[in-house]
């Protein structure tokens, strides 16, 4: 009889990501985020595939990028402008929008495994009580 796959949520913090890739090298480099679906697919059956960026929707160079994530098979774009904080930085509280996405999925049981790809600390609590709830979780 044959292994039932295991069904995937991927989720994909592209602000932390690209901040944490500029980090580790300052030089440059560049993200595939065909890559991380691919990775994410030898999991399993990769069920949903969501990227949070931050971003313009105004600005059409920003528009062809989210499109290009859908058409990489992203199956969720979420987009939010960022505001302004007091102290100056930019902050668009997409963490809150991903780990409710993950938690309102594994609450309902539509997945076995999790990957979340961030580079931030923050999903460390997601993460335990996934695996609190018996589902497999991965971290980036």
């Amino acid at each position: 009889m044959q292994e039932q796959m295991k069904s995937v949520f991927l989720a994909v913090d592209a602000a932390n990501l690209f901040r944490s890739l500029r980090t580790a090298f300052p030089a440059g480099a560049r993200l595939n985020y065909g890559a991380l679906l691919d990775w994410a697919g030898r999991l399993g059956r990769v069920t949903t595939s969501a990227i949070y960026v931050p971003g313009n929707r105004a600005l059409q160079r920003e528009r062809d990028f989210l499109l290009a994530l859908k058409y990489l098979g992203y199956s969720r774009v979420v987009c939010r402008p960022p505001r302004l904080r007091p102290n100056g930085g930019l902050k668009s509280d997409l963490d809150i929008s991903l780990a409710l996405d993950i938690w309102e999925d594994a609450l309902r049981g539509d997945f076995q495994v999790a990957v979340i790809a961030s580079g931030d600390g923050d999903f460390v609590p997601l993460i335990e009580r996934l695996i609190c709830r018996g589902i497999e979780a991965h971290a980036w």
